[in-house]
């Protein structure tokens, strides 16, 4: 075998073993990103331990529809963002923890007294 022939199969060899490596370091770095990502979601509604006793508080924002139609919009967004902000302060002092935004806020507090 010539000379050529070996660096041919050498740099063959390294090429597809460099690929190999950084193909898992993408895989790895996928993987790391997804579980922060799932570990963030899941803390909305993440309760450190189980209870047959909780309380759950359901708030909202009375006519916000109203509100929504006779505002600007850039006005009841920066409302509603301070809102959020001053809600989740309160209920994360408190030990709750938040469960669903959709209609309206949702919490739960684990046990019953933190409400």
């Amino acid at each position: 075998m010539g000379s050529a022939t070996k660096i041919g199969i050498g740099v063959g060899v390294g090429v597809g073993v460099g690929g190999a490596l950084l193909l898992l370091a993408a895989v790895i770095l996928f993987f790391v990103a997804f579980r922060s990502l799932a570990r963030r979601n899941r803390s909305k509604a993440y309760v450190p331990y189980g209870s047959t006793a909780c309380t759950i508080v359901v708030t909202d924002v009375q006519d916000s529809t109203a509100l929504w139609e006779s505002l600007p919009s850039s006005t009841m967004q920066a409302a509603m963002r301070q809102h959020d902000a001053v809600l989740r302060t309160c209920v994360a002092k408190h030990g709750g923890y938040e469960t669903a935004t959709e209609v309206g806020y949702h919490y739960s507090f684990v046990p019953p007294w933190l409400a």
